[in-house]
């Protein structure tokens, strides 16, 4: 009776821990694109996005200081209104046009949140992490062993690895990527709209992320940076949200930002 009681508590917290991991990847990932799930999973991360940009916003205007860029309110605002399309084309059952419109929010949202955070200063009291655009480094050679020890000599155990990275060149080589994501951008650039205003945006948000650069200022130049990269998906979705709904958007070749 023991032995199947505790088989009963075994196989109970066992769906227990399945049900939760599976509440906690929810929503799941949508197979494809074209149906419904798709364009409300990309609603969903819109939606949630969007308001954590608001709280952002919200927190700055009470704050004394250092403000928000100015023009983060304003793309707030064609971000909400991309959304709000978004929602719209999903009640009218144009899943297509919905699912891009709710990426060209995200990825709208997705670049506020990054700059809002790189022209904020940090909170007080929390030591920075290690700076690198890929991850800490592997550990340096020779130091695969480290729990062995020399008898009769000094444990050189070295500079952690974080401390070891390059963070100019790790910055570098990931500014030197969201370049070349937004000359790709730029030419198939749409002439007018939310998607031209968003992909100069990202070329300011880049062109200042090079200014961080030279001033050292690593993580500021990253969280730049992203926000450039998120940005320069915008146009692209609303390029194909508008060629789902039958339109012919102009595209205008645009400049590389400069280095």
């Amino acid at each position: 009776m023991r032995k199947y009681l505790a088989g009963a508590t075994l196989l109970a917290a066992g769906l227990v821990v399945m049900g939760l991991s599976n509440l906690a990847a929810w929503p799941p990932t949508p197979p494809g694109p074209g149906g419904p799930r798709h364009a409300a999973h990309h609603l969903r991360h819109a939606y949630d996005d969007l308001n954590q940009v608001a709280l952002y916003l919200r927190a700055e205007k009470g704050k004394k200081g250092e403000k928000a860029p100015r023009e983060a309110a304003r793309l707030a605002d064609q971000a909400n209104d991309l959304y709000r399309g978004a929602h719209q084309a999903y009640r009218a059952a144009d899943y297509a046009r919905a699912a891009e419109l709710s990426a060209a929010a995200e990825d709208a949202a997705r670049g506020l949140v990054h700059l809002l955070r790189a022209t904020q200063p940090a909170a007080a009291g929390l030591p920075a992490p290690p700076v690198g655009v890929e991850g800490p480094p592997p550990p340096p050679d020779g130091k695969k062993d480290r729990g062995k020890k020399d008898k009769g000599k000094k444990d050189k155990k070295g500079p952690p690895p974080e401390e070891a990275a390059d963070p100019a060149g790790a910055t570098r080589d990931f500014l030197q990527r969201v370049r070349d994501r937004l000359a790709d951008a730029a030419a198939d650039a749409p002439r007018k709209g939310p998607g031209r205003d968003f992909l100069d945006a990202a070329r300011r948000a880049y062109d200042q992320a090079q200014e961080a650069l030279g001033d050292k200022d690593y993580a500021r130049a990253i969280g730049l940076g992203r926000a450039a990269e998120a940005w320069s998906h915008v146009g692209d979705h609303l390029l194909r949200a508008a060629e789902a709904g039958g339109e012919r958007p102009e595209r205008v070749p645009r400049p590389a930002p400069k280095d």
